[in-house]
């Protein structure tokens, strides 16, 4: 059996939080090079333990570059887990998915200028009458105990007035709304 080829990568973790997207690991039962791996840092919440997987009919050749410990022992019970209860993350992303379209709406109803999309985190622009940069509205955020992040260098660039909001629960939502609300009117 020889080695791999690849042909090229599509983001699993994306994957994950998009609704009703399709997961490509049942493929891998009949394209015998397709290899799919994916990370549970964040469709999982396991980021800090460093938790991936992969899925291939190849499986058993790329064992052989896997070192034994690759995945420490707390890391490797959560991971099983995780696993085990699909219908809870199921749920987290329906939650993730309706306090994202809430918080787009509010902040569009604060002037944002707010991006598609359906990740875990709203990518906006700041209100056009702000005389914040991204970066001073974030350090006059933070003062207020809330973090959000510069985006104005994600992949491209996007200028310095892009933020990303975390999609949090809904009452983290409502307390970053206030901050945005404080700061915005200062």
């Amino acid at each position: 059996m020889g080695g791999f080829k690849i042909q090229g990568k599509v983001p699993k973790t994306a994957l994950s939080v998009i609704k009703d997207a399709q997961s490509l690991e049942s493929l891998t039962e009949t394209i015998p090079n397709l290899l799919v791996c994916k990370s549970m840092s964040k469709c999982y919440a396991l980021s800090g333990l460093r938790v991936a997987y992969a899925v291939s009919q190849k499986i058993k050749y790329l064992r052989r570059f896997i070192p034994p410990w690759a995945v420490s022992l707390p890391g490797q019970l959560a991971a099983v887990a995780a696993l085990k209860n699909p219908e809870y993350y199921r749920q987290q992303y329906n939650i993730i998915h309706q306090e994202r379209e809430q918080l787009s709406e509010l902040l569009r109803n604060e002037q944002f200028e707010v991006l598609p999309g359906v990740a875990n985190f709203v990518l906006t622009f700041l209100p056009v009458d702000s005389s914040y940069t991204s970066h001073s509205f974030i350090e006059a955020c933070k003062e207020k105990g809330v973090f959000i992040r510069d985006a104005q260098n994600m992949g491209v660039t996007l200028g310095d007035n892009a933020v990303r909001f975390a999609v949090r629960s809904h009452v983290e939502n409502q307390k970053m709304m206030e901050c945005v609300r404080e700061v915005l009117s200062l």
